[in-house]
């Protein structure tokens, strides 16, 4: 039985995956060489990111229209609905936690009040404190 090249009878597409993912990995290393800057003797590495992105997306549904019946497309989808709104939530707390802005209103938020000097216990008005 052949496998994972398209037109394979056991999970055609995932050669092709593979490959794509490497290549978008090798574009991933060079942006993060640079420091982000898209400027690299290979060309505009950014665009290049983008693209290898897109063939990846492509290879991913590919696999998923030649190897998953409609339970397992599902499961998929709720799947990455679920991860997607995870790694968002993720990323806004992490901007937002590190933008001066945020740091700003935090220290607010924590800074310790000085309450005025104890006079002795506090009389019991009948509500209970609360725990």
């Amino acid at each position: 039985m052949t496998m994972y090249a398209f037109g394979d009878e056991k999970w055609p597409g995932m050669a092709k995956l593979v490959e794509e993912m490497g290549e978008a990995l090798t574009e991933i290393g060079r942006l993060m060489m640079t420091h982000g800057n898209p400027a690299h003797w290979k060309g505009d590495v950014g665009k290049r990111f983008w693209n290898e992105v897109a063939d990846v997306h492509a290879a991913i549904i590919t696999i998923l229209e030649l190897n998953a019946d409609d339970e397992l497309a599902q499961q998929h989808a709720k799947r990455l609905s679920m991860k997607v709104k995870r790694f968002l939530k993720w990323h806004r707390g992490s901007v937002a936690a590190s933008s001066p802005a945020a740091r700003k209103k935090t220290a607010m938020k924590t800074k310790v009040k000085k309450s005025p000097k104890s006079k002795g216990p506090k009389k019991d008005d009948g509500k209970k404190a609360a725990a």
